[in-house]
């Protein structure tokens, strides 16, 4: 069944209008706003507690969805199974390409501009260790998560999972989805809002693009898991868990 609509309102929960809308995302993110934290938070309680007028962000969803020719996918209408194949194939592939440019780009800018800026030495260290913290982490959520997922889609009991409930690997990857927020606004902090000082050279200007298009990237996935994904799971479970307690 096809999930209801989010009305454009202010409202509505940010999780939903994201959901129902991917390209508002970049909407969020041109107003400073991770949407991927603040899902469950109605739209006029995220401005009012970052000094945004509403009607203006209202507003520039309004025309974005104007602009948007093509109908989007409805995340919600997705199976769970075409929901983790999604999130595999388009962000876990784009961070696999992305994370060794990051290193790579961060380390040339340490060396080159280290003595210029020394807070330079210390992203090249902070991309380095979220990396590492990044990958660790999407390969427990291929191997483990998305699996354990993708099984509540085909069977029609509750599974036996080694993990118990299917929330105790959600659980542990909300966390980390915390922790990946934290790093990224260390990252914004040390980059001065993402903004490449004047003298920045080649190599730097495309350090900032690349940590920008990173950040954005980031919140579409972690929105898709945080607020679509593991909340359809953990309703599929419970689901199944009342079909078993009925038969």
């Amino acid at each position: 069944m096809r999930a209801m609509r989010a009305t454009l309102s202010a409202q509505a929960d940010v999780g939903d209008l994201v959901a129902e809308r991917p390209s508002r995302g970049a909407v969020f993110d041109a107003f400073g706003i991770d949407y991927s934290s603040t899902g469950e938070q109605c739209l006029a309680e995220v401005c009012r507690a970052r000094g945004i007028q509403t009607e203006a962000l209202l507003d520039a969803l309004a025309r974005s969805d104007a602009a948007q020719v093509q109908p989007e996918a409805d995340l919600r209408a997705m199976s769970l199974t075409e929901l983790t194949d999604h999130i595999e194939s388009t962000h876990h592939v784009r961070l696999a390409r992305l994370l060794p440019r990051l290193e790579d780009l961060s380390r040339q800018v340490a060396r080159i501009h280290g003595e210029r800026d020394r807070r330079l030495r210390g992203l090249a260290n902070l991309i380095h260790h979220y990396a590492v913290e990044l990958r660790s982490h999407m390969a427990k959520e291929e191997h483990v998560l998305f699996e354990a997922v993708r099984r509540l889609d085909e069977l029609s009991t509750v599974p036996g999972f080694q993990c118990g409930s299917i929330g105790n690997p959600i659980h542990v990857m909300v966390l980390e989805h915390d922790e990946a927020g934290a790093y990224l606004s260390r990252i914004r902090q040390v980059t001065d809002g993402l903004v490449a000082p004047d003298w920045a050279c080649a190599t730097y200007q495309a350090l900032i693009e690349e940590l920008r298009a990173f950040e954005a990237d980031m919140h579409a996935h972690v929105h898709k898991e945080n607020h679509v994904l593991f909340p359809r799971a953990l309703a599929r479970e419970r689901e199944l868990d009342a079909q078993a307690k009925r038969s």
